[in-house]
């Protein structure tokens, strides 16, 4: 959710948020950082495509879809 909150505030204008990649490298220290407990604070990290990166990361990776099967074709 601080992912999220740092995107609204800082990340909006920014053109591309979530078609362009970020630093790989970045995105999976962020990623470790995270999965370690420890509170990252996104006010330093310099390139909003590493917030989106490990955010779609993120989504990707969970056990079960946001929207289920049933509605894929709409």
């Amino acid at each position: 959710s601080s992912a999220i909150q740092h995107l609204l505030h800082r990340g909006l204008a920014q053109e591309g948020l979530f078609r362009l990649s970020g630093t790989q490298n970045v995105i999976a220290e962020l990623k470790q950082r995270i999965d370690a407990g420890e509170e990252v604070k996104f006010t330093a990290v310099d390139d909003m495509h590493n917030v989106t990166g490990l955010l779609k990361g993120y989504l990707r990776d969970l056990p079960q879809p946001l929207l289920s099967s049933e509605y894929f074709q709409e």
